[in-house]
């Protein structure tokens, strides 16, 4: 069971200057909706044989770093690793064989990290950021093969990220966003929506 809802109410604002309701939809989709469904799905899997596995996300302030713009939405993701640590000692005191891990995507080209994103932003995700099924395609495995409990799959590892960053107006200039900040299109059927996500019904 992966758990990878998420939400940052698809704004970059000051959190005194959005609404209880933004802010309550970043909590409950984030934190409230992770622990409701770990909860769910750990009464389900105890049940079964061979116990079973939960993933949950983490994203950007995770590691306490600010999230100017998103506060709500680093606080909730702050959470999962310590959400993990919780779980799995309540489910091995309980004898439960159920093992929770966290997975980190990374910066991914989605509606989520694209709310909001500033022309500067967008030139910077050249250097950090992938498509969708990039990410896809090195988790997957880590996911399927996973054992235990407690395990961290990140993709984007902080040596990993520096070098990118390093070579990144060498090698990934231009990679999806112009100095602009617009999409650069690679072949005439390459579609995006406004904000710079790719239009997958086109491919």
């Amino acid at each position: 069971w992966i758990n990878n809802a998420g939400s940052n109410s698809y704004s970059r604002e000051p959190i005194f200057q959005q609404t209880s309701e933004q802010v309550a939809n970043v909590v409950d989709t984030n934190l409230k909706g992770t622990l409701l469904c770990c909860r769910a799905v750990i009464q389900f899997m105890r049940g079964q044989e061979n116990g079973g596995h939960i993933f949950n996300t983490d994203g950007a302030g995770v590691f306490g770093t600010p999230t100017k713009g998103y506060a709500a939405y680093g606080a909730t993701k702050r959470s999962m690793p310590q959400l993990m640590l919780s779980l799995n000692a309540e489910l091995k005191e309980a004898n439960v064989c159920v093992g929770v891990h966290t997975v980190s995507p990374g910066l991914v080209l989605t509606d989520l990290l694209l709310a909001g994103s500033t022309p500067q932003f967008r030139v910077f995700f050249n250097f950090l950021a992938e498509e969708p099924e990039t990410v896809a395609a090195w988790l997957a495995p880590r996911i399927l093969s996973t054992e235990g409990r407690g395990k961290y799959h990140k993709f984007l590892r902080l040596p990993v990220a520096f070098l990118k960053i390093a070579s990144g107006f060498l090698l990934r200039r231009d990679r999806y966003f112009d100095a602009n900040g617009e999409r650069v299109a690679r072949d005439e059927q390459d579609r995006f929506a406004p904000n710079g996500v790719r239009d997958r019904l086109s491919d």
